[in-house]
């Protein structure tokens, strides 16, 4: 694959004015051009240093050089100041009252006047604006409302939910709907449902689990074929199209868990009630079934409709995997279902190879769960990765994602889809560069099969001394997958068809999904276009929904090891290089959490941005991804979100 040439002479020593980007220290221009901001010291009008431009602030930037294609170029000023809502600790501190907002981008100790604190006090976690600079160009800031006491439980879950827009509370409207809805089904809940529920079902999740929107069962037909059964919660029965509930839903796009705490899409009245799958009570369900031949894995047939269920068994991932390893124990309290375990077992095998076949991509990751005790204290992390029974049941969830977007995409029915665009070519060519010098001979020559390149990649790596860098490398190389009307296939799954429709209750595209299947099933054509219209705002705004949780769980993660790392400055621990930068490598422990080594400026490093390594010129060690390093603790802070190391070696 040839490399393309991205230069643009004509920009050089242009001026452009955009908006700055302070995550990615680029300057998105009103022309469509992106420009790296090598230099963010903006002059006023008296041509003397100001504040730095700031996140999404509208900036005058000029082109002075390229590097690898890119132009780069120096914010000359600052048109207009961006004054979103953003949130900080106030500290009192020798008479005054000081602001130190969360991360990096603010700096920290900006002094606020007497007449701007509002009712913050010491230890106030606050949301503030800046509101302009003074004659020393520090910032002016004004205090809007006391979010929480930084001491309190849940208070940064609180303050970062704040800071990305993600409401904590429902509309009173929401909460008086939520009231009203009833504990138990009822007997007219029932009319023109599928009863299920001499069906033996059982729901597979969490230890700490109360939310559950998924159920599986399995039947093996006379014709040898397995009928899959995937039940998931009738959210949309309790919660109709433009309700207070849905409107509040549509907005939140998602739930968001972090720090141990849920910001739940739907109220715990629904979420943990009546549209949780609990077990040995009646459910209403949207089911999908689905009779699969074993030997080819082939789907002869589906059925999707209304139901009743009621779940004989609310399982754990933990007991599902003690059943599979023959701990007798377990497998005696659920003595009744091991068959069908077995056969479920023997089924997501089938699926798996299948996928594999297909070209499902399977990255290696590791996830931390934040052990916080009732006072909101970190007292520990419990790594996940993924195992035996959590891929049995993402087999199972894929297969009902996979069978519902056909079946309304055959029918030309509106859908919200799941995609995954092609990986980024510029991305993948260095990928290949790197390969290739380490030793693994690949050819991406081209975009007919990228599927194979990366299962080859995989399964070359695997096991070799290079593994977790070129696998931090290979996951870079891939786009973010998003909600659209527009169906333009999920690579990550290797399916062209795909979509959410199993977690109605935390994911409103998913209840989207189930709306447009109830119009087909009812034959409701009227409908099309109405969601047709409405699907596609929805796809948008569950997305950018998605990313904030997303942000607000990261940020508060960071917090929360911030905190735990305070009690253990100067331990040593072993970690591996998980991101190298211009000045120095993060580095992240077996425990995931993750610190920065400064290793020198531009004089005292080499900075290799394709191959992300840096090369110490003082010693002319070189320090790359996935790399094992010893380090020691020197500081961390939880309002600006770092944690320092010192390299060992």
């Amino acid at each position: 694959m040839k490399k393309k040439n991205n230069v643009k002479n004509s920009l050089m020593y242009q001026k452009f004015v955009g908006t700055y980007n302070a995550k990615l220290g680029q300057v998105f221009t009103d022309e469509g051009d992106v420009i790296t901001a090598v230099e963010n010291k903006p002059l006023n009008e008296n041509y003397t240093f100001c504040v730095p431009a700031m996140d999404r602030d509208r900036v005058e930037i000029m082109v002075s050089s390229y590097e690898k294609g890119k132009a780069c170029g120096r914010i000359l000023k600052v048109v207009s100041r961006f004054t979103s809502e953003q949130v900080g600790v106030v500290e009192y501190r020798n008479g005054n009252y000081y602001l130190n907002p969360f991360g990096t981008a603010f700096g920290s100790n900006i002094l606020i006047s007497p007449e701007n604190i509002g009712k913050a006090i010491d230890g106030a976690i606050v949301s503030f604006i800046v509101v302009g600079e003074d004659a020393y160009h520090n910032y002016i800031v004004v205090v809007n409302e006391v979010i929480a006491h930084k001491n309190d439980a849940n208070a940064f879950v609180k303050s970062m939910a704040r800071k990305y827009g993600l409401s904590v509370e429902f509309s009173k409207d929401s909460k008086k709907q939520a009231a009203r809805v009833p504990e138990f089904v009822n007997e007219e809940d029932l009319e023109g449902r599928v009863d299920l529920r001499n069906k033996l079902t059982i729901t597979i999740d969490g230890k700490d689990t109360k939310d559950r929107d998924d159920a599986i069962r399995l039947e093996v037909l006379p014709n040898g074929n397995y009928l899959l059964g995937v039940d998931i919660a009738d959210v949309d029965y309790y919660v109709n199209s433009g309700s207070p509930i849905d409107v509040d839903a549509r907005t939140r796009g998602t739930s968001c868990y972090a720090g141990g705490q849920v910001i739940p899409m739907i109220p715990k009245q629904l979420s943990n009630g009546i549209c949780s799958l609990n077990e040995n009570v009646d459910r209403l369900a949207m089911t999908c079934n689905m009779e699969i031949e074993p030997k080819s894995c082939r789907l002869v047939d589906y059925d999707i409709c209304q139901s009743v269920i009621r779940v004989n068994y609310n399982m754990n991932y933990d007991e599902v995997m003690d059943i599979f390893r023959g701990e007798e124990e377990v497998a005696a309290k659920y003595e009744d279902i091991l068959p069908m375990l077995r056969e479920m077992r023997v089924l997501a095998r089938i699926l798996q190879k299948k996928a594999e076949r297909r070209g499902y991509l399977e990255f290696k990751s590791k996830e931390a769960k934040l052990d916080i005790n009732p006072e909101g204290k970190l007292e520990g992390f419990t790594c996940h990765v993924a195992n035996e029974a959590t891929k049995l049941i993402q087999s199972f969830m894929i297969a009902a994602n996979i069978t519902v977007a056909t079946a309304l995409e055959n029918a030309q029915y509106p859908c919200i889809y799941r995609v995954h665009d092609l990986p980024d070519d510029g991305k993948v060519e260095s990928f290949v560069d790197i390969l290739n010098e380490l030793g693994y001979p690949v050819n991406y020559d081209n975009l007919e099969n990228p599927w194979k390149f990366f299962q080859t990649v995989i399964k070359d790596i695997e096991g070799q001394p290079d593994e977790d860098y070129l696998s931090a490398l290979m996951t870079r190389t891939q786009r973010k997958a998003k909600y659209s009307t527009v169906n333009i296939g999920h690579f990550g799954i290797a399916e062209q068809t795909y979509c959410h429709f199993t977690s109605p209750i935390r994911r409103y595209p998913d209840l989207c999904v189930h709306r447009a299947l109830k119009a087909l099933l009812d034959d409701n054509s009227h409908l099309r276009d109405k969601y047709q219209a409405m699907f596609e705002k929805d796809a948008q705004t569950s997305s950018t929904a998605e990313v904030k949780a997303d942000k607000v769980e990261r940020e508060v993660e960071k917090i929360y090891k911030c905190m735990y790392m305070k009690d253990h400055i100067g331990e040593v621990y072993t970690g591996k290089i998980s991101n190298v930068s211009k000045t120095g490598i993060f580095v992240e422990l077996e425990n995931t959490v993750e610190g920065f080594c400064f290793i020198g400026g531009h004089s005292k490093c080499r900075f290799n941005e394709e191959k992300l390594q840096i090369t110490d010129l003082r010693t002319q060690k070189v320090y790359r991804l996935g790399e094992e390093v010893r380090i020691k603790v020197v500081a961390a802070n939880e309002i600006a979100q770092t944690i320092d190391f010192e390299l060992l070696n």
